[in-house]
């Protein structure tokens, strides 16, 4: 997040208040992420018909004046993050390696955004750092260690405080892509319902567990830990 002019503040720096909220019933999350100057709201889902990670993003400044927000992804699609490959494509952040693809999405849409490497000139972090805008693209074609950003719509004023992201997985980048295309038509809310939903049936279907005092005397005697036995 930044002004464009004064200071750009990372969302993992120590000096930025964090907080995550499970939400009762399901594995939904919520991350709450503030400063004095601006406030980031993020609840994850998973889209139970596919492959995506889905989050509602809400974002307020305190400023009174429009803010910048970017996207910054560190890509690891098969579990290594030293021979990923990264590209831009129809606004789609799109990383590979030999094994599998990721796909970063975002409705409205992404724009600026660069594909590069962690530590070097193309890193998109330090771009940012440098002169608080995200001024040079990159694609990132040979393998290494790819870092990957983008400027989003949100601006913390009304009518840009709310982005929809998506990340979708696939053996491919073609596939990544279109499994987070179609979790972003679907929409959050509906994939939301249907996760915390399925999640709601998986737990009423679970017995109870029995009280403690009342497990351990139905428990066989073969069975009770050595502590129980009576002298």
């Amino acid at each position: 997040m930044t002004d464009g002019r004064s200071f750009v503040d990372r969302e993992t720096d120590p000096r930025v208040r964090s907080v995550v909220r499970p939400q009762p019933g399901s594995l939904t999350f919520r991350q709450i992420t503030q400063t004095r100057r601006w406030k980031l709201v993020k609840t994850w889902v998973t889209d139970p018909r596919r492959a995506t990670v889905l989050a509602n993003v809400r974002f307020e400044s305190f400023t009174r004046r429009p803010l910048q927000v970017y996207l910054l992804a560190d890509p690891a699609p098969g579990d290594d993050g030293n021979d990923d490959r990264g590209r831009t494509e129809d606004r789609a952040l799109l990383a590979w390696d030999d094994t599998a693809a990721s796909a970063v999405m975002a409705e409205p849409r992404l724009r600026r955004a660069t594909s590069g490497y962690a530590g070097s000139a193309s890193d998109p972090w330090r771009d940012l750092e440098a002169d608080l805008s995200l001024d040079d693209r990159f694609t990132a074609s040979a393998p290494g260690n790819v870092v990957q950003a983008a400027r989003t719509r949100l601006t913390g004023r009304r009518g840009h405080r709310e982005m929809t992201l998506a990340i979708g997985f696939g053996a491919d980048a073609a596939t990544a892509r279109r499994t987070a295309q179609r979790s972003l038509a679907t929409g959050f809310w509906p994939a939301g319902i249907r996760y915390a939903t399925g999640w709601s049936r998986y737990l009423a279907s679970l017995n109870r567990p029995l009280p403690p005092g009342l497990a351990a005397r139905l428990l066989p005697r073969r069975h009770r830990p050595e502590g129980g036995r009576r002298r």
